[in-house]
């Protein structure tokens, strides 16, 4: 394009008025000073924008340089920043940029640095590490020479045990009925506690514990700062490192309470310079409290020989004329023994080296007359009949805590403290396997002896009653110790499942007895090996039945004698050929079943029913000959909880031998 002559000059115009109003430019520099540059030397490699951060040893010395054009570097400001932890997730917060605080000027070019690691989660954590050179003239650079890294505790801290030992106190048994108090010590030696298992270390309750460790490193120059440590602390305690022991449980120092019972782990972390912890924690555990032993107690024929009387149904207590029960004299299982003899000093009877396994059996006779027999395991008990029971037992170590007892009760077995070797009640109760095949399983009693009047179970004698043995079958009588600090002798769960296989020491803890004796038949017709040979298909049955052990509870009918028992007893019967047996559920008729008193009670004999007389229909097909007659007998209302005897007579049908 050409321009014209007359816009020229008008343009110049333009120009010179324009200028001609303007201040006066100075040309003149007055920062003449350039800023100097900061160099990062033997340093990790900044990744940051790259894959996986660098990483470092906890102990690092980092380089730098700078350079100043127009003059020269008189220092360095320096700072480092770290990731910390969100206190709520546990997650760590993005690498912040240093406040101005975190700067710290030096005229060096180098310094060793000891980078901090996260206390608790491991060894790693993100740094970085910020450099501004300073010029003569106190000119800072304006971009800091930056390395983002992680450091690393390459080695953390272990803690050595120098000392884990319990003290305390027990009481051990004589197995004769005696205890002596016996000091305990224990090394405790169990260090880890995952995965999860029962702790092999077990110290009495009242027991003291006392821990001493050193902590160590095995990184160039580094030392331990600190620890950390709990038993019973809900958080860790933290101390310097000149504390390196602490007790527990023994009156003394900050922690002088018992300790809990139940499994407990002292766990002890060191903390080095980086902040580095031990993982895993050092560890001791141990269970506080041994369980308590338990035992039965019955009564011992030997010892109470001069006081014991015998009938046709073995030997008994004599009763106290008013109160019903055997009377009270020295050993007896009733009366002031029960309160007066501590658990622990009851000798054991437990089928072994000639002690047998003894109880009581409160049995009606036939004359309705209470008697308190001495029985042995496996001896039968009467249906109906009441069962007593005594233990004993031994408790190690917790204290004597009776449950509602005072320390100023008159009895010792209900009398609070002191420690006596005792567990302070029992637990006890009955399982039943049928002889029909029907199990019953009862649950515990409350713990006796207790005294609460708000409890509708208490008892407070040391005695287990049954009031009524029912059924037929084994009767499974089981107990359980408890110890002052409420811990029970849980080693046998349910014996109707584990009494085949169990061992005998815990056999033998465990009372078995068969209950409810057979009924049984007497002048039976047609006698065996008789010709029957009614005019009919219908033959007659005349029996004389019997039972051992009628309920006390049956109905008396009108007109029988008051002062027997009556018997309840269902016959049934069948008839085959002997060439022709039925199943075992066919052919039976109905049966007769009624109250019976019984016709004569003679000493030492059982009582018999007057003849019972059964009509039989014959099957009109079995054939003349050989054949056998089947008479049933069950002892109670309910069937499953009677015994059955099945009595069977060969008899000729019609035709001789």
């Amino acid at each position: 394009m050409r321009w014209s002559a007359g816009l020229f000059v008008v343009l110049i115009g333009l120009i010179l008025v324009a200028v001609s109003g303007c201040r006066e430019i100075t040309t003149e520099n007055s920062d003449r000073n350039r800023a100097p540059e900061t160099y990062l030397s033997a340093v990790p490699v900044d990744s940051i924008a790259g894959g996986g951060l660098t990483r470092i040893p906890h102990r690092y010395r980092a380089h730098w340089s700078g350079a100043d054009l127009d003059g020269e570097v008189v220092g360095f400001f320096v700072a480092v920043t770290e990731t910390t932890l969100d206190a709520q997730t546990g997650i760590p917060f993005r690498l912040p940029a240093p406040r101005p605080e975190a700067y710290r000027f030096t005229t060096n070019h180098d310094s060793l640095f000891v980078f901090s690691v996260i206390e608790g989660r491991g060894s790693d954590r993100q740094h970085a590490l910020y450099v501004y050179s300073v010029d003569n003239q106190g000119r800072v650079d304006a971009t800091p020479a930056v390395s983002h890294f992680v450091t690393r505790d390459q080695n953390l801290p272990i803690v050595i045990f120098t000392k884990a030992e319990a003290r305390g106190q027990i009481f051990e048994s004589d197995g004769l009925g005696g205890v002596t108090p016996v000091p305990f010590f224990k090394s405790l030696a169990d260090t880890f506690d995952v995965p999860p298992h029962a702790a092999k270390d077990t110290i009495p309750s009242g027991a003291g514990v006392e821990f001493a460790w050193r902590g160590s490193d095995a990184d160039f120059a580094s030392f331990i700062q600190g620890y950390l440590y709990r038993l019973t602390e809900i958080e860790y305690v933290r101390v310097d490192s000149t504390v390196t022991s602490v007790e527990y449980g023994t009156g003394l120092g900050p922690n002088p309470g018992p300790i809990p019972i139940g499994l407990n782990a002292f766990r002890i972390r060191a903390i080095d310079e980086a902040g580095g912890t031990t993982q895993p924690d050092a560890l001791r555990q141990f269970f506080v409290n041994f369980g308590p032993d338990t035992w039965l107690a019955g009564p011992d024929p030997v010892a109470l020989a001069a006081h014991l009387q015998s009938d046709e149904l073995g030997q008994y207590l004599p009763n106290d004329p008013v109160l019903g029960w055997p009377a009270d004299f020295p050993g007896s299982p009733f009366g002031a023994d029960t309160l007066q003899t501590l658990p622990a000093e009851r000798a054991p009877m437990d089928g072994l080296a000639g002690r047998p396994k003894t109880f009581l059996e409160g049995r009606f006779r036939f004359d309705r007359e209470l008697r308190w027999y001495i029985r042995q395991e496996n001896d039968t008990v009467a249906y109906a009949s009441r069962i007593v029971q005594r233990f004993g037992g031994l408790d190690k170590d917790s204290p004597y805590a009776a449950l509602g007892g005072s320390p100023d009760n008159p009895f010792p077995v209900l009398r609070t403290g002191p420690q006596n070797g005792s567990p302070v009640a029992f637990q006890a109760r009955t399982s039943y396997r049928g002889a029909q095949g029907n199990t019953i399983e009862n649950p515990f009693t409350t713990p006796f002896p207790n005294i609460n009047p708000l409890d509708p179970n208490n008892n407070i004698s040391v005695l287990f009653q049954v009031e009524r043995v029912e059924g037929a079958g084994i009767v499974y009588l089981q107990s359980r110790a408890v110890d002052g600090d409420r811990t029970s002798d849980n080693r046998i769960g349910q014996p109707l499942n584990e009494e085949p296989t169990m061992p005998a020491a815990l056999r033998s803890k465990l009372l078995t007895f068969p209950v409810n004796f057979k009924p049984g038949l007497a002048e039976i017709s047609p006698a065996p090996n008789e010709v029957v040979n009614p005019p009919t298909d219908r033959m007659t049955v005349r029996v004389r039945a019997t039972d051992p052990d009628p309920d006390p509870a049956n109905p008396r009918p009108s007109g029988s004698n008051p002062a027997y028992a009556v018997m309840y007893l269902a016959l049934r019967a069948r008839v085959y050929s002997v060439d022709d047996p039925p199943l075992p559920a066919e052919g039976w008729q109905d049966p007769v079943q009624n109250y019976y008193p019984p016709d004569t009670v003679t000493p030492g004999a059982f009582p018999y029913s007057a003849p019972i007389t059964l009509e039989l229909d014959v099957p009109p097909t079995m054939p003349d000959g050989p054949a056998i007659l089947e008479i049933e007998v069950v002892d109670n209302v309910s069937r499953p909880n009677g015994r059955i005897v099945i009595v069977s007579v060969p008899f000729y049908w019609r035709v001789g031998p």
